[in-house]
């Protein structure tokens, strides 16, 4: 999604970074920031989504350098910072523990950077039988670091149709 997209500075109008990966909440399905390697120093560094001005396929805008902070001078998200969660890879599988295959990419939220579907691509093995789920944020039932559990499918039943007759 921003992967490898450029950090800019309004300020400066230079390019301070490039996106590496998000930071996600694996509790709310929100982005909470992107890791950003930065072009000033070997450091990983932060952007917290507040302090981003405008996000596109571009890349991010922000006001200067100093919204690029060290992952240790963030103590609120301390805990997610060393997760390193990424929804990308995870099995996903059924609540009657049936695998579907594997996150290969997700949607978010623009307004508040919340997961609202993911995609699945089945086992490599079924690659020919099955085609690509896109289950929508409703249908997620947890996430942990080696799974997405998701809501059985169902189909609801309609009421038998009537069969006329002949008068």
């Amino acid at each position: 999604m921003f992967h490898g997209k450029p950090i800019i500075s309004i300020r400066s109008g230079m390019t301070l970074g490039v996106v590496s990966g998000p930071v996600v909440n694996p509790d709310t399905l929100k982005l909470e920031g992107f890791y950003v390697n930065s072009t000033n120093g070997p450091q990983s560094r932060i952007l917290l989504k507040q302090d981003a001005r405008e996000m596109s396929s571009q890349g991010i805008i922000i006001d200067n350098e100093d919204e690029l902070v060290l992952p240790t001078d963030i103590i609120r998200l301390k805990d997610i910072l060393q997760l390193h969660y990424d929804l990308i890879g995870k099995k996903v599988i059924t609540k009657s523990k049936k695998r579907l295959g594997e996150v290969t990419e997700y949607v978010v939220e623009s307004s508040d950077l919340s997961v609202q579907k993911i995609h699945v691509a089945p086992p490599f093995w079924k690659l020919g039988q099955q085609k690509t789920h896109v289950i929508d944020r409703t249908q997620i039932i947890s996430v942990n670091d080696q799974f997405v559990k998701v809501k059985d499918a169902t189909i609801k039943s309609t009421a038998p149709a009537t069969v006329p007759t002949p008068a």
